[in-house]
């Protein structure tokens, strides 16, 4: 019986970085959305830099939105009730 790659499956790496943009007033931030792949199909998207930033998605896709929606919430709610929004970096 002969072994077949994960190559074959065209299964992703279990990890992967990529940018995401959040505008904020004037301004447009750019952040680095962490993508990890779980065994049961499911995506962690994590954005480091906000903490709490952490999500869920069936898909690559969903948790790409999903994590970004996260992050304007997370800014949204600092900014509607006062609190300082710290970055991770600032």
């Amino acid at each position: 019986m002969t072994g077949i790659s994960d190559d074959e499956y065209n299964i992703p790496e279990p990890f992967e970085r990529l940018p995401a943009f959040v505008g904020l007033a004037d301004r447009m931030i750019t952040f680095e959305i962490e993508l990890s792949y779980e065994d049961d199909g499911r995506i962690i998207a994590e954005i480091p830099a906000i903490r709490g930033c952490m999500v869920y998605g069936d898909d690559r896709e969903s948790a790409i939105v999903n994590v970004q929606a996260t992050a304007l919430r997370i800014i949204a709610r600092a900014l509607e009730t006062g609190e300082a929004v710290e970055f991770d970096g600032d």
